[in-house]
C-alpha cells in the first residue's frame, strides 16, 4: 500500500487496481480496476456498499417480521460469506457484527424450539405407545394416522436425538400396520378357503338331486347343512349369493 496513488479509510488504489484494505483475519484484496480515473474508481466501489448495507438490513427486517424466524439462519450464513468476497469499500466488521448478533438470536431461538419440538414428539411417541398393540385395527389406524399428522406439522428436533425420536415413532406404527397387513392377508386368504368350501359344498348338494336313493340324499342334506354351518363368516354379500344357491339345490331334493 505504500505505492498506493490514491488511499481512502478502507480501500486504496495502485497501479490501477482498486483494493479493499484488509480487516480482522481477511487480507488486502483486488476488488476492481480503473477505468477512467482513480477517484471515480474509488468512489463507485464506496457507493456499492451501500448494497451491502442494504442487504444487512433487509435481512433483519425479514427475519423481524417473520413468523418462523430459525429458517433465516441459512440465509444469514449465506450472507455472511457473500459479504467477505463483496466487491465493495467501507467497514465490513460492523456488518459482520450484526449478523453475528442475529445468529445469536436465531441459535437460541432454534434450540428452543427444538426443546418443545422434542416435548411434542416424545409426548407423541408415548400416545401411539399406548394403542400400538392393539388389534382393534380400524379405530386404531384412524387415531395412529392422527398423530401421524401431528408428527408431520411439528418441527425439527436437535440432530444427534432426531435419529432416535423418528425410528421410534417409525418403529411403531410400521409395526401396528405391518401387523394389520398380516391379519388382513391372513383372514383373505381364509376367506378365500372358506369360499372354496361353500362353493365345494354347493356342488355337492346338486350331485344329490341327482340321487335316486331319496333317505341316503335327506341323510347327506342333513350333513351338508352341518358343513355348511360350520365353515364359518365370508363378506355378507358373497355369503347371501351362495346360500341362495345351496338353498336351492336342498329345495330341489327335499320336494
Amino acid at each position: 500500500m505504500e505505492n498506493a496513488s490514491l488511499v481512502d479509510e478502507y480501500g486504496y488504489v495502485i497501479d490501477g487496481k482498486v483494493f479493499l484494505k484488509g480487516y480482522l483475519h481477511y487480507p488486502d484484496r483486488q476488488i476492481g480496476e480503473v477505468k477512467r480515473t482513480e477517484q471515480e474508481a474509488l468512489d463507485y466501489f464506496k457507493n456499492r456498499f451501500i448494497i451491502a448495507q442494504n442487504k444487512v438490513a433487509q435481512l433483519e427486517q425479514d427475519i423481524e417480521e417473520a413468523q418462523n424466524k430459525g429458517s433465516y439462519l441459512t440465509k444469514l450464513v449465506q450472507l455472511r460469506k457473500k459479504l467477505t468476497s463483496f466487491d465493495a469499500i467501507g467497514d465490513f466488521i460492523p456488518l459482520l457484527d450484526q449478523l453475528d448478533a442475529q445468529e445469536l438470536i436465531l441459535t437460541d431461538l432454534i434450540k428452543s424450539n427444538q426443546l418443545k419440538n422434542l416435548e411434542i414428539k416424545r409426548a407423541l411417541i408415548a400416545e401411539a405407545e399406548v394403542v400400538a398393540d392393539s388389534n382393534d385395527w380400524k379405530p386404531v389406524a384412524d387415531l395412529l394416522q392422527e398423530i401421524k399428522l401431528k408428527w408431520i406439522k411439528t418441527g425439527p428436533v436437535d440432530k444427534p436425538l432426531d435419529e432416535e425420536v423418528e425410528g421410534t415413532f417409525t418403529g411403531l406404527l410400521d409395526s401396528f400396520f405391518q401387523r394389520r397387513r398380516d391379519y388382513f392377508n391372513e383372514q383373505n386368504k381364509l376367506i378365500t378357503e372358506r369360499l372354496d368350501q361353500y362353493d365345494l359344498l354347493i356342488r355337492q348338494a346338486y350331485r344329490l338331486t341327482r340321487n335316486q336313493n331319496m333317505d341316503e340324499a335327506y341323510a347327506e342334506v342333513r350333513k351338508l347343512n352341518n358343513a355348511w354351518k360350520a365353515v364359518g363368516e365370508v363378506p355378507i354379500k358373497k355369503s347371501g349369493k351362495l346360500y341362495k344357491q345351496f338353498k336351492k339345490a336342498t329345495t330341489i331334493i327335499y320336494t
